[in-house]
């Protein structure tokens, strides 16, 4: 307000992610300058502010393009553990991480992330298939044993907006270090809702265990899975859930229940576990896939605002019954934050 001048009464703010518009928040610079110094004057600005879904696409704008690539890229320390193997209770492998990321236009990225372990004992693991399901997790050892430089994954993907709340993802390349292929996936997401829908189907082909471009079959191993996903942030004490029923990479079907706890500073915690027609004898030692899961946000530990965070999900046994695709940057996990109940959980920090 101290540039624009005093005729345009109302701004309007888009808030969006990798140049997708996500939500609209307008604001009346007249009803704000009245109440700024007023006790509870946030949640007064809250009342006096319209939130609403942005459009798909902006017409009669003036975008003020840089000429410069929009990308970065950083070489940071990595770490990754291995815990409660019945073998041993905690492997470990450290090393440098190059990561990259370009955006030549608004929701086209490319991402790639380059390794090399140091400091491991990631080679002693031992423990491999078991159960009678195709091997599309419980091989993960001969990917942990290798130590050289490795592809974590490579991918273009392609995010658009069908309609104002209706987004769309489609992602091909290196997904995950295990699997490669191609991600699609649809997300209905109101704005002014506690609940989305989605849906995805991928169709992907094993890595081979070095982790460069090559490729292996795994018999028994369906091309094509999927799932059919509904999220409901409960507005208790800030938990949510998640419910996604579908086809698993192993070829298995069934569904996964996941809750979590997400606090306004970024922490999360949850569980979260998956039942298929697979039966227990199929599936071998465990039964059944769960797990529990932790976010931390570096924000909270540094000096300076960073958006960036540490994961760790903690399987007591992996097998291979309800095994699912690793792809990052799901629609859920971009657009959800931007949510009225997620933006009215951090209003209080509006002036600063």
């Amino acid at each position: 307000s101290r540039f624009i001048p005093i005729k345009y009464n109302k701004f309007t703010v888009v808030v969006a992610e990798l140049g997708i518009p996500i939500v609209e928040i307008t604001i009346d610079r007249n009803e704000i300058a009245s109440i700024v110094d007023a006790p509870n004057s946030e949640l007064i600005a809250l009342s006096a502010t319209e939130i609403k879904a942005a459009k798909r696409i902006y017409e009669n704008s003036n975008p003020n393009y840089n000429s410069k690539l929009n990308y970065d890229w950083s070489i940071f320390p990595y770490y990754r553990l291995h815990l409660f193997d019945p073998d041993n209770p905690f492997y470990y492998d450290i090393g440098p991480r190059l990561r990259a990321r370009i955006l030549p236009k608004p929701g086209l990225l490319i991402s790639g992330s380059l390794e090399k372990s140091v400091f491991s004992s990631f080679d002693d693991i031992n423990r491999g298939s078991k159960g009678s399901l195709p091997s599309v997790r419980t091989n993960m050892k001969q990917y942990l044993n290798i130590l050289d430089e490795r592809i974590e994954h490579l991918t273009m993907s392609s995010y658009f907006k069908i309609q104002n709340e209706v987004y769309g993802r489609i992602t091909a390349g290196y997904l995950e270090p295990m699997f490669a292929g191609i991600s699609s996936e649809i997300l209905f997401s109101p704005i002014n809702k506690n609940y989305a829908l989605g849906a995805e189907i991928n169709t992907v082909k094993a890595r081979e265990f070095r982790q460069l471009f090559g490729f292996r079959d795994i018999t028994g191993m369906p091309k094509v899975n999927g799932h059919l996903s509904a999220y409901f942030d409960t507005g208790f004490y800030y938990y949510k859930s998640q419910f996604d029923i579908g086809k698993y990479l192993a070829g298995d079907i069934g569904a996964t229940l996941k809750l979590s706890r997400n606090f306004p500073n970024g922490w999360k915690v949850g569980g979260f576990f998956t039942l298929t027609d697979a039966s227990f004898n199929d599936y071998g030692e465990g039964s059944f896939d769960k797990g529990i899961f932790i976010t931390i946000p570096y924000n909270s530990i540094l000096p300076y605002q960073s958006s960036g965070t540490v994961s760790e999900t903690i399987k007591p046994i992996q097998g291979d019954g309800g095994a699912r695709l690793i792809v990052n940057d799901r629609l859920y996990e971009l657009v959800n934050d931007k949510s009225i109940t997620s933006l009215k959980s951090n209003w209080a920090r509006i002036w600063r």
